[in-house]
């Protein structure tokens, strides 16, 4: 009777938890470049802020997925350079920015008692941009008298739609039973040509020289964030 008894209040318990979050980012955009006198160049540094909200679904301690809606900017700026100078110009503003929906699988790689966490994640995004992806048009003209060197930039949006693959691992940080930090490293990759700049200089003592700078949307991003949870679910099996 009490084994019965025992064997009757055994319950295993499957916990599902549903977070709410920001994040926060600086990345550095990857750009291809073709420029045969090789004074043009793309500034491959961290570039402007990547921010947005975060939906995740925990099935259990290990496994999870994750939603998100991202304002993913790309950067439009190049720089000239020359013999004994650096000379900056835009094209147009520094950055466009796209809409991104990530979709993520995250996995628990590594534990540290109840609080320190370590996921490894993969999924995809959809990249949407914002306004029409219109023809080319003048970005900017000028002339550096000191320096000799004349330019014009012409700026194209060249695919409105697209995804990418991402992937990437973060720690997270348990601060209290509802709230959590995060701090992660993320690299997207694209398959197609977004932007496209297009530079035609001439340089003392050169002749014209005509340079196409393309992104395709590659970064690696450095984040972090705070998630807030918003629900619990606990499947109960007798």
């Amino acid at each position: 009777m009490v084994s019965a008894l025992i064997v009757c209040s055994f319950q295993l318990q499957a916990q599902h938890r549903v977070y709410l979050g920001g994040q926060f980012g600086l990345g550095i955009e990857y750009q291809s470049k073709t420029d045969p006198a090789d004074l043009v160049y793309s500034t491959n540094r961290f570039g402007h802020s990547t921010y947005g909200s975060t939906l995740r679904y925990e099935l259990d301690d290990k496994y999870g997925f994750e939603i998100g809606l991202l304002k993913e900017p790309l950067m439009k700026t190049v720089r000239l350079r020359g013999a004994d100078f650096e000379k900056g110009f835009e094209a147009g503003s520094p950055t466009i920015s796209y809409l991104r929906f990530p979709i993520r699988l995250n996995v628990r790689a590594w534990k540290l008692n109840d609080r320190l966490a370590l996921y490894v994640s993969g999924g995809a995004s959809h990249l949407r941009y914002q306004f029409e992806a219109g023809p080319t048009y003048s970005a900017g003209s000028g002339d550096f008298e000191q320096d000799k060197i004349s330019y014009r930039s012409d700026f194209t949006v060249l695919d409105k739609y697209t995804w990418m693959l991402e992937g990437g691992t973060s720690l997270s940080y348990k601060l209290t039973n509802k709230f959590n930090v995060d701090a992660s490293v993320n690299y997207m990759g694209g398959f197609a040509d977004l932007t496209r700049t297009d530079v035609l200089y001439k340089a003392q003592g050169r002749q014209e020289q005509q340079a196409t700078v393309v992104s395709r949307g590659d970064k690696l991003s450095f984040n972090v964030g705070i998630r807030y949870r918003v629900l619990e679910l606990r499947k109960r099996n007798e």
